[in-house]
């Protein structure tokens, strides 16, 4: 049975925290996840109070109140306060205040502990422990997952089982950052640190290869997320694009409902009830349109923003490509050069001029944290872009909303005005009867005389009152 644990670690800024905090637990959408028939664990989480003694993995080590970002935040003060009474000390915000270690587990070990019952907490609590006592780095949390796999040809599910383990970058009993004096065998020891902090709590694990803190996997990682986004961008644009034509379509129809209506208005009389109707709807529909046009507008000018910071995206990713493309190359060709092959050995052709070459190669691949640092900003501004599209889409769906609404009325608008067109017409006939009636009685005369009592009453009713 496989029994290996290992020890992955990356580091990353501050501003990280919200993703770090999302992914570990679960707030944020990701699509690797198990379905839910095919989860048979559940994840667990743990924040460690902040200045309290740790207990071997007890609960009263843990804070009930904080969370990763609560913890972080606290974290981060306290150490600004230290170096502020030390020196003139201001926040960096290109700092790597987060040190995160992913700590796997063998899948046949693991599930043979969680069916027995066993607490597999107490371990990744105490290689936390022991981490921070060896090196000094601020324990955080811990964030188990066993949610993540994926379903063999057989159905079986194969469980990836491994635990977030976050750290703060700065040692508060010497009063500085840790990361920048790790040395690669302090990375590789790590890896035998797991396996003895798990023995200690008889979870019978053993050292797996030593990976280290390996830009290459942190470069990859980046590539994906970019190229994710890439995609999810594209999706979000085309449906915006859609909800962009019918935004236009709408305040066409309102423009087209609203000219009808002035058409029909010239030929009614403009002390008529009907009229008041018909002029009250032309000036909804007018300011209905006129929001509609600056909705579009609006919509239309961040559609292209984010065309063009897609563009941006693109362009980004191909140079990030070439960039490696072109390095892949240069060795190559740099040990072609310097170097000749016989009898599977290689040997340098002049030492001088191999050694001279080799600075400049060296000075040219030093910019590859440059590399690593512009894509971390890449990813950070294709989140925020992301966001702010979310948010378009948010809007968006208000104004479809907002469109049946439109609709509807204009359904019931368009038909009542075709009530009172028709009630008009009917008036006009009725009128023309009456008018008939009353010349063919010979009473128009006593209809005069009957309506100006009328009015008189009226108006003698309006004085009473007054």
């Amino acid at each position: 049975m496989k029994n290996y644990i290992s020890v992955n670690a990356k580091y990353s800024k501050g501003s990280n925290i919200t993703n770090i905090s999302d992914h570990n637990d679960r707030t944020s959408d990701i699509d690797y996840l198990l379905d839910d028939d095919d989860i048979q664990y559940q994840n667990q989480d743990a924040i460690y109070s902040q200045n309290s003694e740790n207990l071997g993995g007890s609960a009263k080590s843990f804070s009930q109140t904080l969370n990763l970002k609560q913890s972080f935040k606290k974290l981060q003060t306290k150490k600004t306060n230290i170096l502020k009474q030390k020196y003139n000390y201001k926040h960096n915000k290109n700092e790597n205040e987060i040190v995160e270690m992913v700590v796997g587990l063998s899948e046949d070990q693991a599930r043979k502990y969680l069916d027995d019952g066993v607490d597999l907490m107490a371990g990744f609590d105490k290689l936390s422990q022991n981490i921070q006592k060896k090196y000094g780095f601020e324990k955080m949390g811990i964030s188990l997952h066993l949610d993540e796999g994926h379903v063999d040809k057989n159905g079986d599910v194969k469980l990836n089982v491994h635990a977030h383990l976050t750290f703060f970058n700065f040692d508060f009993d010497k009063n500085k950052t840790v990361l920048r004096n790790m040395k690669k065998k302090d990375w590789e020891d790590i890896q035998t640190l797991a396996q003895t902090s798990f023995q200690s709590m008889g979870l019978n694990f053993k050292r797996g290869e030593s990976k280290g803190i390996t830009k290459k996997e942190h470069l990859e990682k980046n590539d994906y997320v970019i190229t994710k986004q890439e995609q999810e961008l594209k999706n979000i644009l085309s449906i915006l694009d859609t909800k962009e034509n019918e935004l236009k379509t709408l305040y066409t129809t309102l423009n087209t409902q609203k000219n009808l209506l002035k058409d029909i208005i010239k030929d009614v009389d403009k002390n008529s009830s009907l009229y008041k109707v018909l002029k009250t709807n032309i000036k909804n529909l007018q300011i209905q349109e006129k929001a509609t046009r600056l909705e579009y507008k609006n919509l239309k000018n961040d559609l292209q923003n984010k065309k063009d910071e897609l563009k941006i995206v693109d362009e980004n990713i191909e140079n990030q490509d070439s960039w490696l493309q072109d390095t892949k190359k240069g060795l190559k060709d740099f040990l072609n050069a310097h170097t000749t092959k016989s009898n599977d050995k290689y040997t340098i052709n002049n030492i001088n001029n191999f050694y001279n070459e080799l600075v400049d190669l060296s000075l040219y691949l030093s910019k590859f944290d440059l590399k690593l640092e512009e894509l971390d900003k890449l990813k950070d501004n294709n989140i925020i872009l992301f966001d702010k599209l979310n948010n378009i889409t948010n809007t968006d769906n208000k104004n479809v909303e907002y469109i049946k609404i439109l609709e509807n009325n204009l359904g019931v608008s368009k038909n009542n005005n075709n009530i009172l067109v028709k009630n008009n017409e009917d008036l006009i006939d009725e009128n023309y009867k009456l008018k008939s009636f009353l010349s063919n009685k010979n009473l128009e005369n006593d209809y005069d005389k009957f309506t100006k009592e009328l009015q008189k009453e009226d108006i003698d009713n309006v004085r009473d009152m007054g």
